[in-house]
C-alpha cells in the first residue's frame, strides 16, 4: 500500500506482439490527502528499447558492443582467427527491407557465425575459426548473392544491393578488424 503523499514506480521490459522490447515504467503518487485530487494518479510511460540483451530492435541482429564483447572471447594466442565481412547497402533501406536482409543473412550464416547491424544498412559477419581473406571473400560473395534482390515493402518493392568488404585477423581486434 502506498503510504498518503509518497510516490512510488517500477519499470519492466516485455517483449510487444510484433517481437520488439519495450521498457513500460509505472509510477503511482497518493495524493489521497490533497483535497484536488483525493485519490491515487498512476502514470504509464512505454517506449521501444534499443539494444536489449546487445540486439538491434530493428533487424534482431547483435549490436557492435555485443558482437564486441562475443568476439573477444573467441581468440587464440593472437593468431589471425577470425574474418570479419562488412556488408553495406547501396541506398538507405526502410525498416521492413532491413528485416528482410536480416532474415536472409541470418538464414545464409555458417555454424558458429555472428551477424550484427551496425547501423541503417551496414551488417557486420564474424567468421571465428576462418582466418583466410580467400575463404572470407567466397562467404562473402556468397551472402551478397544470398541476401541481394527485391523484397515486397509496405510501400511496395524495394531492392536490396550490398557490397561486401573482407579482413582477417585477431578475434579480440574485432574494432581494428571494421576499420580495415
Amino acid at each position: 500500500m502506498v503510504e498518503p503523499g509518497a510516490r512510488s514506480g517500477t519499470d519492466r521490459l516485455v517483449l510487444g506482439g510484433d517481437g520488439r522490447p519495450y521498457r513500460i515504467e509505472v509510477s503511482t503518487s497518493d495524493l489521497r490527502d490533497d483535497p484536488s485530487v483525493r485519490g491515487l494518479l498512476v502514470e504509464w510511460t512505454v517506449r521501444p528499447e534499443a539494444g536489449l540483451f546487445g540486439r538491434d530492435p530493428t533487424t534482431g541482429l547483435f549490436t557492435l558492443a555485443r558482437l564486441v564483447e562475443r568476439v573477444a572471447t573467441t581468440g587464440a594466442h593472437g593468431e589471425p582467427d577470425v574474418a570479419v565481412i562488412r556488408l553495406r547497402a547501396d541506398r538507405v533501406l526502410p525498416d521492413d527491407a532491413l528485416r528482410h536482409a536480416a532474415k536472409r543473412l541470418v538464414q545464409a550464416l555458417r555454424a558458429g557465425d555472428l551477424a550484427g547491424r551496425l547501423s541503417d544498412g551496414d551488417f557486420v559477419v564474424v567468421c571465428p575459426g576462418l582466418w583466410t581473406l580467400a575463404g572470407a571473400a567466397s562467404i562473402a560473395q556468397r551472402l551478397r548473392s544470398t541476401i541481394n534482390g527485391p523484397v515486397q515493402v509496405a510501400t511496395g518493392i524495394a531492392s536490396i544491393r550490398l557490397s561486401a568488404g573482407v579482413a582477417t585477423g585477431v578475434a579480440g581486434s574485432l574494432d581494428m578488424l571494421l576499420e580495415r
